[in-house]
């Protein structure tokens, strides 16, 4: 079983992202201070990411169930 997830935090995934966003796209992100960078962090990036993180969860335990019962 594992013991350590393969997933970002939430807090370590919005810190990434923010670097990411600032180094690369910095005349944008000056607009932003740290109340709106989290709400549009939440609504914009995490929520689809999340979506997606669900979804390749969802996979992996139907591989899982599927090969106990085969």
């Amino acid at each position: 079983m594992l013991t350590r997830s393969i997933y970002p935090t939430q807090d370590e995934l919005r810190e990434i992202t923010k670097e990411y966003v600032s180094e690369n796209h910095s005349d944008y992100f000056k607009g932003f201070n740290k109340k709106r960078w989290i709400a549009h962090y939440e609504k914009n990036i995490y929520k689809p990411v999340r979506l997606c993180i669900l979804i390749q969860k969802l996979i992996v335990f139907y591989i899982i169930l599927l090969n106990i019962i085969i």
